[in-house]
């Protein structure tokens, strides 16, 4: 009952407006939903743009500090899709989410990364000082809806041993010089990187929300373990 009239009065005071269309009622009105076309991000190369199986890395980009292959659902520059993440975000609207979960669905990045093979999901976690402030991590949501949905365990492998600045309107390379020390460790009193290798995972995927230069995942990926096959997703690349 508390949840519902709590609803009832947040929605009387912040009415709420359709992301595409402005109408007045829905973050995303039943019209649009159905009219509108998402573009999906290509399958390619995630370094180079080049033509490639699989979103897979191909071998003129590979290197051992990037991904195998990298995975994105939507481009960032799609008006929608950008509202929706902006609002699950940054005014812990949790419709947008729901919202964003079904976009996936429909355009059939779920199945594409079920056949992807991987066998564990890692989310890229906040700073515990940004999670509080928010109320939430939308790295972890995310990648709890994906490890549902792929039926694969989550492992919450990588805190965060230090507060970053906020990178939401630093310029690119900004964000790269932040993240040139990864902030990351491995999760876990005593834990080291060969621990993760003893869970016997060996195709993982990494989740966060937005992919801009790459540099938040790739600090991640420094702090894991060399010898496994890492792979990243987001919902969207700028």
């Amino acid at each position: 009952m508390f949840s519902i009239m709590t609803k009832t009065i947040i929605d009387a005071v912040f009415p709420r407006f359709c992301v595409r269309c402005r109408a007045d009622g829905e973050l995303y009105c039943a019209k649009c939903k159905s009219e509108e076309v998402l573009t999906r991000v290509k399958v390619a190369c995630g370094y180079c743009g080049a033509s490639s199986m699989s979103a897979t890395t191909c071998k003129e980009c590979m290197r051992p500090e990037r991904f195998i292959s990298v995975h994105h659902a939507f481009y960032y520059g799609n008006h929608s899709v950008r509202d929706l993440i902006r609002a699950w975000k940054y005014h812990f609207d949790d419709s947008a989410f729901l919202e964003l979960k079904g976009l996936m669905k429909r355009e059939g990045m779920i199945d594409t990364l079920r056949e992807s093979g991987f066998n564990a999901i890692i989310p890229v976690p906040l700073h515990r000082v940004r999670k509080n402030e928010r109320g939430f991590d939308q790295a972890e949501d995310l990648a709890r809806f994906l490890a549902e949905e792929l039926q694969l365990p989550l492992v919450y492998a990588l805190k965060r041993k230090r507060s970053t600045k906020a990178q939401a309107d630093m310029q690119d390379h900004n964000r790269k010089r932040q993240m040139k020390s990864s902030p990351f460790v491995i999760a876990g009193s005593g834990s080291t990187k060969q621990s993760i290798h003893s869970l016997g995972y060996k195709r993982i995927l990494l989740i966060d929300d937005v992919w801009t230069t790459g540099s938040t995942l790739h600090a991640a990926l420094q702090a894991l373990p060399y010898g496994l096959s890492y792979s990243a997703f987001t919902i969207a690349r700028r």
